[in-house]
């Protein structure tokens, strides 16, 4: 088997650890998660109760039912960190052991090793939507770029009783979150699969 074959077999594996990863926290932990919001939100109340306590079985629901939310969002984000950390460990993973490249795993390094080997621009030009998903790794995880990421991508963010649900009580949750969904997590790993399939097409044409 040749180092090519080789090369391209490894990209193939990459590909199924990101579906593996994908797969995994959407039809594992985010739908355990959807049937118990489903489940809180069924629950009714006991209408021979007295107002007073009506009200406080009440409130608690609502918190029950914020409180999935928020561990929806979370599983959502670290899916999203995830895959694009592992992104970032393969292209290193792939310099490194295919084309035994002295490089720093520093993102900006690993970009211009990629340009230098194969001729492709890790841009915005040529993978923005990538690459805006990198950025909103970043922000999910570092808490960096927000500013710049809030001014390209204005519609990610909102309060959290506008994203979660309109049930929750506003009082109870006033901070800022981004607008993130299940379908980024298939976004962002169908574009990482992309650039795989990209960087596998040149090498194959070699």
């Amino acid at each position: 088997m040749t180092k090519y074959n080789l090369t391209t077999y490894e990209i193939d594996v990459f590909k199924s650890q990101l579906e593996k990863i994908a797969e995994t926290f959407s039809t594992c932990y985010l739908k355990e998660i959807e049937s118990l919001i489903k489940d809180e939100d069924s629950k009714t109340i006991d209408s021979s109760l007295s107002s007073e306590n009506y009200d406080y079985d009440q409130l608690i629901k609502k918190v029950n039912i914020s409180t999935l939310y928020e561990i929806k969002y979370h599983t959502i984000s670290l899916c999203i960190i995830q895959l694009i950390s592992l992104w970032e460990q393969q292209l290193f993973q792939f310099l490194i052991k295919e084309y035994n490249c002295k490089i720093s795993n520093k993102f900006e390094c690993i970009k211009c090793k990629i340009k230098e080997e194969f001729n492709i621009e890790l841009d915005k030009k040529n993978f923005k939507e990538l690459l805006t998903y990198r950025d909103l790794y970043n922000t999910l995880k570092h808490g960096k770029g927000g500013y710049s990421y809030r001014k390209i991508q204005k519609t990610r963010f909102g309060k959290e009783s506008q994203i979660f649900s309109e049930k929750i009580i506003s009082e109870l949750h006033t901070g800022l979150v981004l607008n993130i969904s299940i379908t980024d997590i298939n976004e962002c790993k169908n574009y990482i699969i992309e650039f795989w399939s990209k960087l596998k097409d040149i090498i194959e044409k070699k």
